[in-house]
């Protein structure tokens, strides 16, 4: 968790977010336990920073364009997405996936062994 913040923090000053500031001072990390072992994390950010990696907000709709088109109601170009949050996040996700799939896969592989080593 401690190292994903950092990450996502890091996305935030690579890419010249300009709201950096308002940004890293709102993002926040949880980890609980949930008893009996379990684990539950959560990450808290401003809304806008979504916003910022989705490319809308701020006058921008999901609908629209994002590849310099213009937006039609307002004769503006639309926001580019700036992907600070997804990438990064969800990375690290599938990283945590992986690690969590081997882990098992040699639990049940010992599992096997063991008995076979026994009889």
């Amino acid at each position: 968790m401690n190292k994903t913040e950092g990450l996502l923090i890091q996305q935030l000053v690579r890419q010249g977010i300009g709201v950096t500031h308002e940004l890293r001072k709102q993002l926040h990390q949880e980890l609980r336990s949930k008893g009996e072992g379990y684990l539950e994390g959560e990450f808290t950010m401003l809304t806008y920073g979504r916003y910022v990696d989705m490319g809308v907000g701020r006058g921008k709709s999901l609908g629209m364009s994002t590849r310099g088109s213009l937006d039609l109601d307002k004769g503006r170009k639309a926001r580019k997405p700036k992907k600070w949050y997804s990438k990064t996040f969800y990375g690290r996700l599938y990283d945590l996936y992986g690690a969590i799939g081997y882990q098992i896969s040699q639990e049940v592989l010992s599992g096997i062994k063991e008995p076979l080593k026994a009889a």
